[in-house]
């Protein structure tokens, strides 16, 4: 028996919920300015999907302009994180974004031979490489704090 298409999609929302919430919890500003915008457009994701449906909308519709928008929302305040705060982590994180854009960019395009769900695994993965940049950038402050502690100790 193989192994469920959307596996990653099952582990994402939880490690979502709980990266973006380590981040406004204990992270410095820039993860913290990330992590809303993570639970932020999550949250939006949910509703609008919540919304379309009981409109009648075929998810088909709605997603790929929707995983668009989110991307573009989370790259604007991921750079503006990076440059404001110094973080290379978010840096990271709006290139991932970036390339999120692009296979929506190819996806949406009107030769393309991407199936629907490998654009949707693709995103997934996709998610699955910001949200662990997130929980770096997360750690990394955590320590470097911690760092500063000590040296003011001693």
């Amino acid at each position: 028996m193989g192994v469920p298409a959307n596996i990653i999609a099952l582990l994402l929302l939880p490690l979502t919920v709980i990266v973006g919430g380590t981040a406004i919890w204990l992270g410095r500003t820039a993860e913290r300015m990330a992590g809303v915008a993570l639970l932020g457009t999550l949250f939006l994701q949910v509703i609008a999907m919540v919304v379309s449906r009981r409109m009648g909308l075929a998810v088909q519709q709605v997603a790929p302009v929707l995983d668009v928008a989110i991307s573009m929302t989370l790259g604007l305040v991921f750079l503006w994180a990076a440059l404001k705060h110094n973080s290379r982590w978010l840096g990271f994180a709006f290139i991932v974004q970036g390339a999120e854009l692009m296979i929506s960019a190819y996806f949406l395009g009107p030769d393309s031979a991407l199936a629907p769900a490998v654009y949707y695994r693709l995103l997934n993965i996709m998610t699955l490489a910001t949200v662990t940049l997130l929980a770096i950038a997360t750690g990394q402050a955590i320590l470097n704090r911690r760092r500063e502690r000590r040296q003011e100790q001693d």
